[in-house]
């Protein structure tokens, strides 16, 4: 009976939070990373990921439509991923091709950029809204 109850508190806590936030979006931790392939000499493929960037670089390279594989060039860490990788397709926009993940730019560039890169650079009004989680937790306390 006490696990019942438990688990209904918090599946009535996520409603309401989830109603509350509306488009909110926490931060998710994962790699930004630099892939190449031979195939494409003058083109770098910038994207993130939450596994290994190895196993997304594998991942790629097994498309029929992929003659070399893909090879992971560098790599970095971040508490959030998905504005890093923003942060960083943001300066080269002007790089990029077709819309794409693909950039024609200079790797040590594109590594210095990733290296500078620091959480508050993230800010910029036409970011999604985000929240670290203890204001979810504090907004989650004031919903109920």
């Amino acid at each position: 009976m006490q696990s019942r109850q438990s688990s209904h508190f918090a599946t009535q806590l996520y409603i309401r939070t989830r109603r509350k936030l509306g488009g909110l979006v926490m931060p998710e931790p994962g790699y930004v990373y630099v892939l190449t392939n031979p195939e494409f000499p003058s083109l770098l493929k910038i994207g993130r990921t939450t596994r290994a960037p190895e196993v997304r670089a594998q991942e790629l390279s097994s498309h029929t439509g992929v003659p070399f594989p893909y090879v992971v060039r560098y790599s970095r860490w971040f508490s959030d991923h998905q504005a890093a990788e923003r942060y960083v397709h943001t300066v080269f926009a002007d790089k990029r091709v077709r819309g794409k993940e693909f950039f024609r730019a200079d790797l040590d560039e594109v590594i210095a950029v990733i290296e500078e890169y620091q959480p508050h650079m993230r800010e910029r009004a036409s970011d999604r809204r985000r929240f670290p989680f203890w204001r979810l937790v504090w907004v989650a306390a004031i919903v109920l």
